[in-house]
C-alpha cells in the first residue's frame, strides 16, 4: 500500500504542469515590429522584381518592333532587286531606288574580286547566306547585305549603309544588328537590359540595349510608401514604450512606499508592543504577525 501511494504522489507530481514562460510586452512589440518590417521588406523587393520583368517584356517588345521594322526593309530591297532583275535593269539602277543601298553588284563579279577586300568578303558571306535559305545577313567586314537568286540568271547582292535601318538612340536605349538567331532576353546585367528578335528568313537580329538605373524614381517613391507604411509602427511603439516605462516607474514608487510604511507600521507596533490578527471563518484559521504570535507567547 505504502509503495502504491508513493507511486501515486510521484505520478501527481509528474502531473502538475511546468510554469510556461509568458513574453514581456517589450518582447512582443519588438517582436510584432519586426513581423512588419519583414513582410514589408518582402513586398518591396517583390515590387522590385516585378517592376523589372516589366522593363524586360517592355525591352523585348521593343526588340520586336525593331525587327519588324529592319525585315520590312530587306523585303523591300529584295523585291527591288528582284524586279530589276526581272526587267533587265543594270545594277546601277536599283541602287538608286533605295537611298539606304551603297552599290548593287552580282555575286559573281564579287567572288572573282582580290581576296579579302570588302566585295570579296561580302560575296563568300552572300554564298554562305544562299546555302542556308538566306537572304540578308552580316559580313566580317561589318557590312549589311541582301541578296536576290533567281532560277536562271546571276544573283544580285545590295550592299547596304551600315545602321540605315536602326532608330536613333533614345531614352537611354540603344540598337543594333548582330549576326545569327537571338530571340528573347539576353542579358540582364546591373543597370541595363538587353533583348533581341530575329529577322525573318534571314541571319540576322535586332537587338535593344534599355539602361535601368540601379535604383530609379519609382524605386524611390516605394521605398518612401514603405518607409511611411513602417514609420505608423513604429511611432505606436515608441508610444506603448514610454507608458510601459511610466506604469513601472509608477509601480516601483508604490512599491517603494509600501516598503517604506511596512517598515514604519513594524518599528510602531514593536515600540507599541502591539500586533494585529485575522480570522478566516470559512477555514476556521487565524493568522496572527509575528508581533501578535510573540504577544501571545509572552
Amino acid at each position: 500500500m505504502a509503495r502504491q501511494k508513493d507511486k501515486r504522489r510521484k505520478a501527481g507530481k509528474s502531473a502538475i504542469a511546468k510554469p510556461v514562460k509568458r513574453l514581456s510586452m517589450t518582447t512582443m512589440l519588438w517582436l510584432v515590429f519586426a513581423i512588419t518590417a519583414l513582410a514589408l521588406g518582402i513586398k518591396a523587393f517583390d515590387d522590385r522584381q516585378k517592376s523589372v520583368i516589366a522593363k524586360q517584356v517592355e525591352t523585348h517588345r521593343e526588340a520586336l518592333a525593331v525587327s519588324e521594322y529592319v525585315s520590312g526593309n530587306v523585303s523591300a530591297v529584295y523585291q527591288t532587286l528582284k524586279v530589276a532583275d526581272q526587267a533587265g535593269w543594270k545594277t546601277g539602277k536599283p541602287s538608286r531606288a533605295h537611298e539606304d543601298i551603297e552599290a548593287v553588284i552580282y555575286l559573281a563579279d564579287a567572288l572573282t574580286a582580290p581576296a579579302g577586300s570588302r566585295l570579296r568578303v561580302g560575296g563568300e558571306a552572300t554564298s554562305k547566306f544562299l546555302a542556308e535559305n538566306k537572304n540578308s545577313g552580316f559580313t566580317e567586314t561589318g557590312d549589311l547585305i541582301v541578296a536576290y537568286a533567281p532560277e536562271r540568271g546571276g544573283a544580285r547582292v545590295a550592299l547596304i549603309k551600315p545602321n540605315a535601318w536602326l532608330p536613333k538612340p533614345y531614352g537611354g536605349r540603344a540598337f543594333s544588328l548582330v549576326r545569327g538567331s537571338a530571340d528573347g532576353l539576353q542579358r540582364s546585367a546591373l543597370g541595363s537590359i538587353t533583348a533581341c528578335s530575329p529577322i525573318s528568313n534571314s541571319a540576322l537580329s535586332a537587338c535593344v540595349k534599355a539602361n535601368r538605373p540601379i535604383v530609379g524614381i519609382p524605386d524611390l517613391i516605394g521605398l518612401a510608401i514603405y518607409a511611411l507604411l513602417l514609420l505608423g509602427p513604429a511611432l505606436t511603439m515608441l508610444g506603448l514604450f514610454k507608458l510601459l516605462n511610466q506604469r513601472n516607474s509608477e509601480v516601483e514608487t508604490f512599491e517603494g512606499e509600501a516598503t517604506r510604511a511596512g517598515r514604519v507600521l513594524k518599528t510602531v507596533l514593536h515600540e507599541a508592543k502591539a500586533g494585529f490578527w485575522s480570522w478566516d471563518a470559512k477555514s476556521d484559521k487565524v493568522w496572527m504577525s509575528p508581533e501578535a504570535a510573540a504577544l501571545m507567547e509572552a
